[in-house]
């Protein structure tokens, strides 16, 4: 016997009721300590390469761990607030 529309309708409404919520909660609570350069850069919307000339120039802080660079979001929210605030010019 297949499903009626409103069976699948009122399915839905229950799992949007339900389930959903949990799922999202869930999903805000987990955010890594830290990220590896092509996560950071998705991040910041940047190339991964600006990343790297950034880390090069000793602009933006960094940790390297076995070989790996390593950057936390707090850091990477930190330098772009930092970037905006030099950006604002000052008219006297």
């Amino acid at each position: 016997m297949p499903l009626q529309k409103e069976d699948l309708v009122a399915a839905f409404y229950e799992f949007s009721k339900s389930v959903l919520p949990q799922m999202i909660e869930e999903t805000q609570k987990i955010r890594p300590a830290t990220m590896n350069i092509d996560d950071a850069a998705v991040y910041m919307g940047v190339h991964k390469d600006t990343l790297r000339k950034l880390i090069r120039e000793k602009e933006l802080p960094h940790v390297r761990v076995a070989g790996r660079i390593l950057l936390r979001p707090q850091t990477l929210d930190e330098y772009m607030a930092a970037s905006e605030r030099e950006s604002i010019r000052i008219v006297g």
